[in-house]
């Protein structure tokens, strides 16, 4: 019985991920739909040659 229901939990385990892999927008649809939104990437500033370089000198045309 539980060897059945451990199978039970890994084949749908599976299945979610393979859902994930090959259905990429249906699963964030799926997620927003359920109102769990996964956090959108951080966007890199590029105000700033250097990025976050402390060490930024403009008069010279680059870091350090």
């Amino acid at each position: 019985m539980i060897g059945t229901i451990v199978a039970i939990i890994v084949v749908s385990l599976a299945a979610l991920y393979w859902y994930k892999r090959l259905f990429p927008k249906s699963w964030r649809h799926l997620l927003t739909k359920l109102g769990i939104t996964p956090k959108p990437a951080p966007l890199p500033s590029s105000s700033s040659s250097c990025g976050s370089c402390n060490g930024c000198d403009r008069s010279n045309g680059g870091c350090h």
